[in-house]
């Protein structure tokens, strides 16, 4: 398995199932909306 921004992204918010990415649920994704703090 490759180490690409998802997986990066599992690590550090400690999600531990890939799929929650490609499942298109805008109330899982909206958490990591892009954009300076």
């Amino acid at each position: 398995f490759g180490l690409g921004p998802d997986r990066v992204a599992m690590l550090k918010y400690n999600i531990d199932d890939i799929r929650h990415f490609y499942q298109n649920d805008l109330r899982f994704l909206s958490q990591f909306k892009g954009g300076q703090n």
